[in-house]
Order: structure tokens, then sequence, then C-alpha cells
């Protein structure tokens, strides 16, 4: 809410505002390597992720899930087994 009021404050016209809302949120990722955007955003400056190690065919790692239900647990090479390849998409918003 507090970004659509900036780019209202801005005159930002109400057919451009999900392109404008778009490139607020994602200048971080779009302009990498300007210092200033870089700096701007905690999540950003604060970020500890890094891009893993795993590529298209290596072997699913061993990783407990958190389970489905109370007292049951599962692994990731059991969540994905089966005859249909896997995508596994996973973040984080803390």
């Amino acid at each position: 809410m507090l970004q659509r009021r900036v780019l209202q404050v801005h005159s930002v016209p109400p057919e451009r505002m999900a392109a404008a809302l778009f490139v607020l949120r994602a200048a971080a990722q779009l302009f990498p390597h300007d210092e200033d955007v870089q700096s701007i955003p905690l999540y950003v400056r604060h970020n500890r992720a890094e891009q893993g190690s795993l590529r298209a065919g290596d072997l699913i790692p061993l990783v407990t899930l958190h389970p489905p239900k109370p007292g049951t647990t599962t692994t990731l090479p059991v969540a994905c087994a089966g005859q249909q390849p896997t995508l596994l998409v996973a973040g984080s918003f803390t």
C-alpha cells in the first residue's frame, strides 16, 4: 500500500500503476550493478542468500521436509519419487 501511495504522490496514472509497481518492487533485480539501487532496500542489503550448487540431472539431496501432518515426516527424495519430472521451487520471506 505504501508503494502504491508513493507512486500516486508522484503522479503515476492508474493505467500505469501495475507496471510502475513491478519496476519499483523489482528494481534490485532489474539493475543489479547500480550501487544506489542496491543500497536502498533492507531485504537486498542484508540478503545472505546465494546461488545453490544443484544443477539439472543432479541427485536429489537428502533433506527432511516439514511434515504435512503433525506426527509425520518425509524427505525430499521421497516427495519427488515418481516417473514425472519434478520442478522444485523454494524460497523464504522472513
